[in-house]
């Protein structure tokens, strides 16, 4: 990635011109890498970067990783929550069959 801020050394970050640009790509990167951890934790490989693809407009990019950002994290949050209660439901489970054992012998 570019590093915006050093085009104007001595002009300092938040009176730049560009400042916003970098922080919205800075924000996409982040997001990107999220991304990136998550299909790789998955199991699944990137698919290798198209070189001849049009690209899309940054503004219609920003808008879709700030979508399936917020979709892949919430997607985390109900995996999370799933687990827990099915590892309260083996706990009850578990529960259960010793006290069937504890009543049978």
């Amino acid at each position: 990635m570019p590093r915006c801020w050093q085009l104007n050394a001595g002009v300092q970050s938040y009176k730049r011109s560009f400042a916003d640009e970098c922080k919205r790509c800075d924000e996409m990167a982040r997001r990107l890498g999220f991304l990136l951890t998550e299909v790789i934790a998955a199991g699944l490989a990137p698919l290798p970067r198209d070189e001849e693809a049009h690209l899309a407009p940054i503004v219609d990019l920003d808008s879709s990783l700030k979508q399936t950002h917020e979709e892949m994290r919430v997607m985390k949050a109900n995996e999370v929550e799933v687990l827990r209660s099915h590892n309260a439901l083996r706990e009850h489970l578990l529960v259960l069959q010793a006290r069937v054992l504890a009543r049978q012998a």
